[in-house]
């Protein structure tokens, strides 16, 4: 499942003494070779939590005028709107802003920009849009705080609060959490062990060899499908919000029958 292998990725990446600090979807990828497999990439924001000669954890501190930190302002933690150090909780928490984003198909802050010219009434003549749109992202995230997770599957919720209640030192209860997104997959009714093949859901056409076809199945596991086919080209995806379809995507793309 895709939120096991993340915190799989997390968990390592944290037991180096490393934080990644900009958890996002474009962030994990699987490979050609190993499709079944994913992978976390970019680590240019990536800090040492720990200190190389004896092991202990960086100090807590904040910024005080509570700029915020570093990362993608849709999938920053709290702690880093309000300029607070990253630690391993703020990974957490950004995993859980990209698991959410997945199964309702965006988040309620997507499209909030600060404009590029101040308004009328700004009392000062600094603007930073950036900044102004970190500002707002970070207060549509207070704002829609219990309404984020209104309908979702309790896990999502504990992952969430979960993050969001640890101390800056505290050490994740990785397994902990696994466990819970592999309880979640066995109620739902589907497992690693066991992945349903995609579901047609439109006419397959032709085309030069290929064969370019419509489905639908689990968010992570996309590709998995490699078992009967391999993607060639993926040409547009859709979050399927139909009823019983919760952890499921539509997928267009080109597909090759496997040798």
């Amino acid at each position: 499942m895709l939120a096991v292998q993340c915190l799989d990725r997390l968990e390592y990446v944290h037991s180096r003494g490393v934080l990644h600090r900009d958890v996002k979807p474009a962030n994990f990828v699987m490979s050609r070779t190993t499709p079944s497999i994913v992978n976390i990439i970019d680590f240019g924001l990536a800090k040492r939590y720990r200190q190389p000669l004896n092991g202990e954890h960086i100090p807590y501190s904040q910024h005080p005028d509570a700029l915020h930190g570093v990362g993608t302002s849709l999938y920053a933690s709290l702690n880093t709107h309000f300029g607070v150090e990253t630690g391993r909780r703020d990974d957490l928490e950004s995993l859980a802003y990209m698991l959410i984003g997945f199964v309702r198909g965006g988040l309620p802050w997507r499209k909030v920009r600060a404009t590029v010219d101040p308004p009328p009434n700004w009392p000062s003549k600094e603007w930073n849009p950036i900044t102004q749109t970190w500002n707002l992202i970070r207060e549509e995230k207070v704002k829609a705080e219990v309404a984020l997770l209104t309908g979702l599957p309790e896990e999502f919720g504990v992952l969430y609060r979960y993050a969001r209640t640890l101390q800056f030192t505290d050490l994740p209860d990785y397994e902990g959490l696994r466990q819970l997104f592999r309880g979640l997959a066995e109620r739902e009714g589907f497992l690693d062990a066991d992945v349903p093949p995609p579901r047609f859901i439109g006419k397959a056409k032709k085309r030069m060899g290929v064969i370019c076809v419509e489905f639908s199945c689990y968010i992570g596991q996309i590709i998995i499908a490699q078992r009967w086919s391999m993607i060639i080209k993926l040409c547009d995806i859709a979050y399927d919000r139909t009823p019983g379809s919760l952890g499921s995507v539509r997928v267009i793309c080109c597909l090759k029958k496997k040798t």
